[in-house]
C-alpha cells in the first residue's frame, strides 16, 4: 500500500472519484489511524492487558481522525511510522502471548492478538484495491 501511495502527487491525493468518496488523502489517514490502533491492540492483548480508553479512543468502522490540515506527505509519513508500530508489535510478541485476551471486531467478533494482527493484512489488502480503484477512476 505504501508504494503505491508514495507514487501519489498531493494535487492528486485530494482528488475524489465521485461526491462523498474518499481521496487517497482520506485513505492514507483513514490507514495511518487504523495502524496506530492495530498495533496498540495487538501489543497489549499479548500481555493480557486491556488497551487504555486513550489507545481506544476513535474505533470503529470507517474510523477517521479530525482533519488537522496535514499535507499529504505527511500522511504517509505517518502511514509509515504506524506501520511500522504494526510491525514492531507483530515482531515483538512474547514467547507465550495471551491469547485468550479479546477485543470486538465489529464484523469478525471478538479477536485475539495474532487475530488483530490478521486483520490488519486484510485491512491493508483491502485498501490496496481501494487505492487502485481511486487512481484508476476518471479525473484522479
Amino acid at each position: 500500500m505504501l508504494e503505491i501511495l508514495r507514487a501519489v502527487d498531493e494535487t492528486q491525493a485530494h482528488q475524489k472519484p465521485a461526491p462523498g468518496e474518499w481521496g487517497l488523502r482520506d485513505l492514507t489517514l483513514h490507514a495511518a489511524f487504523t495502524e496506530r490502533l492495530m498495533a496498540k491492540l495487538i501489543h497489549h492483548l499479548a500481555r493480557g492487558e486491556t488497551p487504555s480508553a486513550e489507545d481506544l479512543a476513535g474505533a470503529g468502522i470507517g474510523m477517521m481522525p479530525a482533519d488537522d490540515g496535514r499535507t499529504y506527505a505527511e500522511a504517509v509519513a505517518e502511514l509509515e511510522r504506524m506501520n511500522e508500530a504494526v510491525l514492531t508489535a507483530v515482531g515483538s510478541l512474547p514467547d507465550e502471548p495471551n491469547l485468550d485476551m479479546r477485543l470486538p471486531h465489529p464484523f469478525f467478533g471478538p479477536l485475539n492478538c495474532r487475530e488483530w494482527a490478521g486483520f490488519q493484512r486484510v485491512h491493508d489488502l483491502d485498501h490496496i484495491q481501494h487505492a487502485r480503484r481511486i487512481i484508476a477512476a476518471p479525473g484522479s
